[in-house]
């Protein structure tokens, strides 16, 4: 089924516009923890639909997580201080130094981007550092072709402090929570976006987990990428998971863990469309891939 989009279907457009326009509790209240990256983050366009989509969720009366990346903001850093970095396996080996940048870049300025994005919108929102109390990590290896491969300080969520966002929720704002964790000697790890979001999720028993991406959804033919899934089953989404490339496989392996530890749904959504945020929340359009029950 093909994806519709507001620029293909003016009359989708305009009732998207009506949707934002809603400031009225839902029956039907939820848990929604959105994963912030890819192109999305790139374009002041689609960064303020985005902010306009959790603006959406939070008039629903939907209590909303964002767990946000940053990974070419991050090569971008590390390019200028002239640090080399090299993925493996869909994971950015991480040197002492590499995480100090991870740290400044997700924090300091990614982090107070987004959050200020959210106030010109109407949303409250406040930042918040995984490393500060809320992410407690451990070292991360990862197998790759049947070898243990040292990732450097890359990170594994050991315990998500659920009770901090609950106590953000409780003042109705929103939180916008950096993927950096810290272990109990006070080293810092980076944590890959999609690994921790799942992880957030799971830790606040949410409803749903939206994680945006550079694609349609996940596809039955890659590499072809003809033939998009909408609804996938766990055991479907383990079969195709070793044939998906670096940048979708953590999400579809997180996706997955989610669903089984409890998350109700995980949708994987085209961050590069207009309102994926709104269009996602609508079950009569065919939009990106639902793994778990759909709505």
């Amino acid at each position: 089924m093909t994806q519709i989009t507001p620029v293909q279907h003016p009359e989708l457009n305009e009732r998207i516009q009506n949707l934002l326009r809603l400031d009225m509790p839902t029956d039907n209240p939820q848990v929604i923890v959105v994963k912030y990256g890819g192109h999305v983050m790139t374009d002041p366009s689609l960064s303020h639909d985005f902010a306009l989509g959790v603006r959406y969720l939070v008039n629903l009366g939907h209590k909303v997580a964002v767990v946000h990346g940053g990974g070419p903001q991050i090569s971008a850093a590390l390019d200028k201080a002239k640090i080399k970095s090299e993925f493996k396996s869909g994971f950015r080996v991480t040197t002492k130094e590499v995480a100090e940048v991870v740290k400044d870049v997700l924090c300091y300025q990614i982090q107070p981007t987004l959050t200020n994005l959210m106030h010109s919108v109407g949303v409250y929102a406040i930042g918040v550092n995984g490393d500060e109390g809320l992410l407690f990590a451990e070292k991360r290896n990862t197998d790759i072709k049947g070898e243990n491969v040292d990732l450097g300080f890359v990170g594994n969520v050991t315990h998500v402090e659920s009770g901090i966002i609950d106590q953000i929720w409780d003042k109705h704002f929103v939180p916008i929570i950096s993927t950096v964790g810290k272990d109990s000697a006070g080293n810092i790890y980076n944590v890959n976006a999609d690994v921790a979001a799942k992880d957030i999720a799971v830790s606040l028993e949410a409803d749903q987990l939206l994680l945006l991406t550079d694609v349609e959804g996940l596809y039955a033919d890659w590499p072809q990428a003809k033939n998009v899934i909408r609804v996938c089953s766990i055991e479907q989404a383990r079969r195709l998971l070793p044939d998906l490339d670096s940048g979708m496989a953590p999400k579809i392996e997180s996706a997955i863990k989610a669903v089984e530890q409890g998350v109700r749904s995980v949708k994987t959504i085209d961050g590069r469309v207009k309102h994926s945020i709104v269009i996602s929340q609508l079950p009569d359009i065919p939009f990106g891939t639902t793994i778990g029950v759909t709505r």
